[in-house]
């Protein structure tokens, strides 16, 4: 499938806008950076740059997570999201515990939880495993100083 062409005045808007809403988010939780974002995305904090400077288009995808982490309604700004079937790209296990997500505050407080947790535990490997990237092989120091 083709990347849909993206108009660079329309990178630029949204990007800014993503700039806006981050430091919006940022004044509400310092935790949250753009590495912090890269992190959850498990992507490059460079990425992330590229979408706020606007030299890259923000899938429909992460734009819709975007909206549901800083707290803005997505739609908003892409109207053509409304239309947006998250359903139609899960499997029928994804979508009964998307159901279940939904439907049960309980179990939407455990997920969020687990996820918070796992967010958290590849933020810290990523950390321990550039430590020990920085590891002379030959003499097992530390190359950090």
């Amino acid at each position: 499938m083709a990347r849909p062409s993206i108009p660079p005045e329309q990178k630029l808007r949204e990007g800014q806008f993503l700039l806006e809403m981050l430091t919006r988010a940022q004044d509400r939780d310092q935790s949250i950076t753009q590495e912090s974002i890269a992190l959850e995305l498990e992507m490059t904090q460079g990425n992330i740059n590229h979408w706020i400077k606007g030299r890259s288009h923000i899938p429909d995808s992460h734009f819709i997570w975007l909206g549901k982490r800083l707290g803005f309604d997505p739609v908003a700004i892409r109207p053509r999201l409304a239309d947006y079937k998250i359903d139609a790209i899960m499997s029928p296990k994804e979508k009964r515990i998307f159901a279940a997500y939904q439907a049960d505050p309980e179990f939407r407080k455990s997920v969020d939880a687990i996820a918070e947790m796992s967010a958290v535990y590849r933020a810290t490997s990523s950390i321990a495993q550039s430590d020990q990237d920085q590891t002379d092989p030959k003499t097992d120091k530390n190359l950090k100083k």
